[in-house]
C-alpha cells in the first residue's frame, strides 16, 4: 500500500482485504458453508464481498485495489444463479463506467501521472 496512508488507514485497508479473501474462499465451490444457511447468505456474501472490495479505495489505496472487483464478479458467476450474476457483473460495470462514488478515489488518480 502507498506509504502516504496513515498507519490507520492502512490497517483498515489490510484488514478489509482479508475479509475480503477469507469471504472469498467462502465462496468457491463448494459453498457448504454458505448453502446450509439459505440461499440468501449467499447474495449477502456476495453483497458484502463488494462492500468490503470498496473499502481500500475509500481509504486511498492503489488504483489497482479496483481489481478486487473482478474476484466479486468472479465470486457472482460461481456462487450465484446466472440471472443474479448476469446483474452483479453489469452492476460493476456501470458502477465502474459511470465514476460511482467507490470509483471516485480512482477517477481522481486517473490517468497515470496525472
Amino acid at each position: 500500500m502507498r506509504s502516504g496512508l496513515s498507519p490507520g488507514a492502512k490497517a483498515a485497508a489490510l484488514a478489509s482485504v482479508a475479509a475480503f479473501v477469507a469471504l472469498y474462499i467462502a465462496l468457491l465451490p463448494p459453498v457448504d458453508a454458505l448453502t446450509y444457511r439459505g440461499a440468501g447468505a449467499i447474495v449477502t456474501a456476495v453483497g458484502l464481498l463488494a462492500g468490503l472490495a470498496v473499502v481500500p479505495l475509500l481509504l486511498g489505496a492503489p488504483r489497482s485495489s479496483l481489481l478486487l472487483f473482478v474476484y466479486v464478479v468472479a465470486a457472482a458467476g460461481v456462487a450465484l444463479p446466472a440471472a443474479a450474476a448476469v446483474a452483479v457483473t453489469v452492476a460493476v460495470s456501470t458502477a465502474s463506467a459511470s465514476g460511482s462514488p467507490w470509483a471516485a478515489p480512482m477517477a481522481r488518480r486517473w490517468p497515470p501521472g496525472r
